[in-house]
């Protein structure tokens, strides 16, 4: 069993792996875009609509669909691939982050509001199953110190939106949120490409040898 002090340094040496720097802007999102939606999405959209009341019926709404894309997004996997599901669910957050820039809050809008939430909550479960999967398959001989690091980064992006969310104005957090999430996405090609070259190189120079 690792002490305190070898988590801490081993959190800190696996932070450096090239694997896990193209994969923090995805673990920082899965935290920053979470918090989004309970402190300025709850605040400034459900609660101006909807009244107080609906503030957790609406994010009950998020949590369901959540669950509900975790159970599903495995048997999905294999028929479309990490990749599509992936794009999915960076489409889904694309589209609910610019329809939050474009729209402007009305009364009552319960379709839209648990639309967003429901949206939300499907590219929520898609992503964080899909990480939790990457780190199994790249990170098999230090999957613990890569689950806790996934967590500090997660967390880490909870508390900037959080303690930020009065801080920056509204379309501010919106552009920061649509940049993370694309750079989340190439920031997964570029792990696979990654990959491919150096399955490519390998073949090249067993092959030569």
């Amino acid at each position: 069993i690792k002490t305190l002090e070898e988590m801490v340094w081993s959190i800190f040496s696996l932070m450096k792996d090239p694997r896990m720097v193209l994969l923090a802007p995805m673990f920082f999102h899965i935290g920053i875009s979470f918090g989004f939606l309970c402190s300025d999405f709850s605040k400034h959209l459900v609660l101006e609509s909807l009244g107080i009341a609906h503030i957790g019926l609406v994010m009950c709404a998020f949590g369901g669909v959540d669950a509900i894309a975790c159970l599903t997004v495995g048997k999905l996997v294999p028929l479309v691939g990490r990749g599509n599901v992936l794009l999915a669910a960076y489409g889904m957050y694309s589209v609910s982050f610019i329809f939050m820039m474009v729209w402007e809050v009305e009364t009552n809008a319960y379709f839209y509001l648990y639309s967003v939430a429901m949206l939300y909550g499907v590219a929520d479960g898609l992503f964080v199953t899909q990480i939790y999967a990457i780190i199994g398959e790249r990170f098999q001989d230090s999957a613990e110190v890569a689950f806790a690091l996934f967590r500090l980064w997660s967390g880490l992006g909870t508390s900037v939106a959080f303690f930020g969310s009065s801080a920056f104005a509204w379309h501010v957090k919106l552009w920061f949120l649509l940049i993370l999430v694309n750079a989340s996405l190439l920031g997964y090609l570029l792990l696979e490409k990654s990959n491919g070259i150096k399955d490519l190189f390998a073949s090249f120079f067993a092959h030569s040898g």
